[in-house]
């Protein structure tokens, strides 16, 4: 079993023509393992990391979601189809989505340990916001590079 979670993205990437602000809210399924922990994305599905901590595939999720949307901006035409794209990818559930329902009952039972230092987020609310942002809009937090924490938290509905 895993630990249900739910986590925060917020960036912007620099696109043809276009700056988009990408904001959501997903869940994943954090596996502890011999080597390290591996997070396999239930919102966004088509995402999994793996490193020695927790923290480091945090920090390594954050990383992987950023690539993929520079990714996503540099083939997409326009903004309209970066949006597009970004809320495909948000939206394709994986096949762990179940696994995810049933660490949740896991923890609300009390028969899984919840890891130490992780918070509840009471009733995740998932979402994805796509908007597009104007030169006047920036400011230097919109670097990639500036690092935002954005530690998981244990879903509340465990």
């Amino acid at each position: 079993m895993g630990w249900p979670l739910c986590f925060t993205y917020n960036g912007s990437v620099i696109g043809k023509g276009f700056v988009a602000h990408v904001d959501l809210c997903g869940r994943l399924l954090a596996i502890p393992e011999a080597d390290g922990v591996w997070m396999h994305g239930v919102n966004p599905g088509a995402v999994a990391v793996g490193a020695p901590t927790l923290s480091d595939a945090n920090l390594l999720l954050r990383d992987t979601l950023t690539k993929t949307f520079i990714d996503f901006a540099n083939e997409a035409p326009d903004f309209d189809d970066f949006k597009t794209r970004v809320e495909a990818f948000y939206y394709a559930t994986d096949d762990d989505a179940d696994d995810w329902k049933a660490a949740v009952e896991q923890i609300k039972s009390g028969a899984a340990p919840v890891p130490d230092g992780i918070r509840r987020c009471p009733d995740p609310v998932l979402y994805v916001r796509v908007s597009q942002k104007t030169i006047a809009q920036l400011t230097p937090a919109d670097n990639p590079l500036v690092f935002r924490e954005t530690q998981p938290a244990l879903s509340s509905a465990a």
